[in-house]
């Protein structure tokens, strides 16, 4: 099962907050689960959402740009970076 999602209002602080709380329950409880993190993913910030915790990343708008494959390739490249 999947646990997390970002808000895209004030997404920054929303995202740390839950990303502690959620973190630390998975990690007090030993769960093994996917964290998922679904809106706001982009190329600047799907690192750091990876460096969180989140193994599921779901990214739409800055994936469908005008340059599809452009922007395929160039998260591809930064998830084989994260791994």
């Amino acid at each position: 099962e999947s646990m997390l999602s970002m808000s895209k209002h004030k997404k920054h602080l929303k995202f740390r907050l839950r990303r502690v709380a959620v973190k630390k329950m998975v990690d007090d409880k030993n769960l093994n689960v996917n964290i998922e993190v679904d809106g706001g993913i982009t190329l600047q910030n799907v690192q750091t959402v990876i460096n969180a915790g989140a193994n599921v990343i779901v990214s739409g708008s800055a994936v469908f740009t005008d340059d599809i494959t452009g922007s395929v390739k160039s998260f591809l490249k930064l998830l084989k970076e994260c791994d």
